[in-house]
């Protein structure tokens, strides 16, 4: 006759949310075993991972050149959606982190066509649409000039004359 040997043991056969299961082989040569070969048991939860944030990530700045702030963060698991959102971001502005350089000093020139002083310039050289250097472009000298180049100075005295007396 047909018989059945134990059942093996309960299984979740899912990898998220499913129903445990259990399960035999009818055995023999003649006849029919009595009774079912598999049987539902209880809800079970299986070998996946419940989908959960992640710890939100330092706040970053939108852009090298300045800008404002957010962060984010990742859903992770195989079973089920995660809440909310993956993405914040603040009104709270960043500062520029781009490279920036300053170029060379221009030869000092006169900077005005009639009455000036001498000066000279630089530029700020980044990427940024907006100079994100620190300090002057400019610098103006104490000494004067006119536009033709002729700086307006006394020239050096001469030498003692004699007494026209």
């Amino acid at each position: 006759p047909r018989t059945w040997p134990a059942w093996t043991p309960w299984a979740c056969n899912a990898l998220c949310n499913s129903t445990s299961t259990r399960a035999r082989d009818c055995i023999g040569t003649c006849g029919a075993c009595a009774g079912a070969g598999a049987q539902n048991g209880t809800a079970c939860h299986g070998p996946g991972s419940i989908a959960a944030w992640s710890t939100w990530a330092a706040w970053t700045c939108s852009s090298t050149c300045g800008g404002t702030v957010s962060r984010v963060r990742t859903c992770a698991g195989d079973c089920g959606t995660c809440d909310g959102d993956s993405a914040i971001s603040s009104n709270a502005t960043c500062a520029a982190t781009a490279a920036w350089s300053w170029s060379s000093w221009s030869p000092w020139a006169c900077n005005s066509t009639c009455a000036g002083v001498l000066a000279k310039t630089r530029e700020c050289v980044t990427a940024c649409a907006t100079p994100i250097c620190n300090g002057s472009t400019m610098v103006f000298s104490s000494i004067p000039c006119n536009g033709s180049g002729v700086y307006l100075a006394w020239s050096p005295w001469t030498a003692w004359s004699q007494c026209s007396a």
